[in-house]
């Protein structure tokens, strides 16, 4: 299995209610980001989940066995596919898993999508109590209600361009609260 470099937020940017707005008015969309680190969770058919940092290296600490199990019973490839790969946050200390992106699902690179198409592709109906997908926030009102909220575990939001395709630099920014 090969680390895919994932799309990194180069600018950050101090929000304001009128800079959330007008973020939303051009069409971007936004999810939370939590006090995970960046995790690209590697699916393979028969082996184990391999999960890698934002660098390319692997975690200190991977996902408990439970977490593997669940992952490949949802997003594991079928037969003939290599791998799926997953774009998360790893909360080590907690062993939860927060899914926000799919690189690539039944051995396919889903590189041709939008941000929101990909994100559709993500099963949202499952109830496990270490792994959650970050649902996608569209409104202005969400975002800032997130953004002045009390929950020590929120750390911002990520902002998405919603027509760019692929894992374009200029296509995300990163607000924290």
């Amino acid at each position: 299995m090969r680390f895919v470099p994932p799309q990194q937020a180069k600018k950050k940017i101090k929000w304001t209610a009128e800079v959330i707005r007008r973020l939303y008015a051009l069409g971007w969309i936004s999810h939370a980001t939590t006090v995970g680190k960046r995790a690209q969770i590697h699916i393979p058919r028969l082996d184990c989940i391999q999960c890698f940092t934002a660098t390319g290296h692997l975690h200190a600490k991977q996902p408990p066995e439970k977490v593997d199990e669940a992952l490949h019973e949802w997003f594991g490839p079928p037969q003939g596919c290599l791998s799926s790969i997953l774009d998360c946050e790893w909360d080590a200390a907690d062993s939860k898993l927060f899914i926000f992106d799919a690189i690539k699902l039944d051995g396919k690179s889903l590189r041709d999508l939008t941000f929101e198409q990909r994100h559709a592709l993500l099963f949202r109906d499952f109830i496990h109590p270490n792994i959650k997908v970050l649902p996608i926030i569209k409104s202005p009102a969400q975002a800032i209600k997130l953004l002045q909220g009390a929950d020590p575990s929120i750390q911002g939001l990520i902002f998405r361009s919603s027509i760019s395709t692929g894992w374009p630099a200029s296509g995300i920014l990163r607000c924290p609260k």
